[in-house]
């Protein structure tokens, strides 16, 4: 029986809307581009739609080597996919504190005035470190500002791939993405 996946996003900016995709590629700190980018508040920690719903009427955009962030009635912003920044910041994501780059003044204030809350655009640059919970992702797992876990596993028993995102379609079967291949692997049963 043929089945596609039937959703498949990136969330380039923690706590953003995200981009429904058709393929991704994965590297070892998950899909490509994922929540490498977070707004933080001026004591430089991450706020969310948690606290601040109107995040979610936030669009991101990826066009060739740009982040596009637009929402109603404020027009957008465009901004360099990695960006080297304007400075290295700490900041913090729940309890793990990291470093990032500043990255424009026009997208700080663009966010503050949509968001009504004086807060700041930062990027994680591929030179930053930080791990998922072991709980979660297990033991130095390199991960964007992800929650929980994301990247790849290449252990134990010297395994060439590892499941890293796994999900269920609606007629039961499993698709699980590749560490290290980049692949989404449908599972059906018979």
């Amino acid at each position: 029986m043929p089945i596609s996946v039937c959703a498949l996003n990136v969330y380039p900016v923690k706590g953003l809307k995200g981009i429904a995709l058709t393929e991704a590629r994965c590297t070892d700190r998950g899909i490509e581009h994922d929540r490498r980018w977070m707004v933080v508040d001026r004591d430089r920690q991450f706020i969310s739609q948690r606290e601040h719903p109107k995040m979610a009427t936030v669009w991101t955009e990826i066009e060739g080597d740009a982040l596009v962030l637009s929402a109603p009635d404020i027009g957008d912003v465009r901004l360099e996919l990695r960006p080297e920044g304007r400075g290295s910041v700490r900041v913090q994501v729940w309890r793990s504190t990291c470093d990032a780059v500043s990255v424009s003044q026009v997208a700080d204030e663009w966010l503050s005035s949509y968001l009504g809350l004086d807060c700041a655009l930062v990027y994680m640059p591929e030179e930053s470190k930080r791990f998922s919970n072991p709980e979660f992702g297990g033991e130095a797992k390199r991960v964007g500002f992800a929650d929980g876990f994301a990247g790849s596993d290449k252990s134990p028993q010297g395994a060439a791939h590892r499941p890293t995102g796994l999900t269920m379609g609606p007629d039961g079967s499993l698709y699980l993405t590749d560490d290290k291949g980049g692949f989404v692997y449908r599972i059906i049963y018979r």
